[in-house]
């Protein structure tokens, strides 16, 4: 009986997996989601925390630099082990205009995020994954 190797992308296409990405738990668990596919697809992984300030006082800026090594160490163990191709990206735009802009400059070929956190938040906010849906540069997969 013949076995079927996975099919990887061919060196002229590259498959882009973008991922919001900020740390909390329903952010890890769309990096995982987005990590998983990427592992089983061969496509590269983007990861994106925006909403990031851009630190112009030194006091700022050290909490800032704490709170990005923080996230690329999270990011780091939650990768481990996994054959994927990943960096990060920082933006100190809103998380659906950064994913939206870094989806059309990276032409991302799927954007993954979290599902906002409580029913409250999500009638009184905002949606991330709602706001790009309406005009989302490519296909959108929410993560609960």
């Amino acid at each position: 009986m013949a076995t079927s190797a996975a099919r990887r992308p061919s060196p002229e296409h590259r498959v882009l997996v973008l991922v919001g990405f900020n740390g909390s738990p329903r952010g890890e668990r769309a990096l995982a989601y987005a990590a998983g596919h990427a592992a089983r697809t061969g496509a590269e992984l983007l990861l994106l925390a925006a909403d990031e300030d851009p630190a112009l006082w030194p006091t700022h800026a050290r909490q800032r630099d704490q709170r990005l090594r923080t996230l690329v160490g999270r990011a780091e163990a939650a990768l481990a082990g996994l054959d994927v191709n990943w960096r990060m990206r920082i933006s100190g735009a809103a998380p659906s205009a950064a994913l939206r802009e870094s989806a059309r400059e990276y032409r991302a070929d799927l954007i993954v995020v979290g599902a906002s956190t409580t029913r409250w938040r999500r009638l009184l906010s905002r949606q991330v994954g709602a706001t790009l849906a309406r005009d989302a540069p490519a296909p959108l997969l929410v993560v609960p």
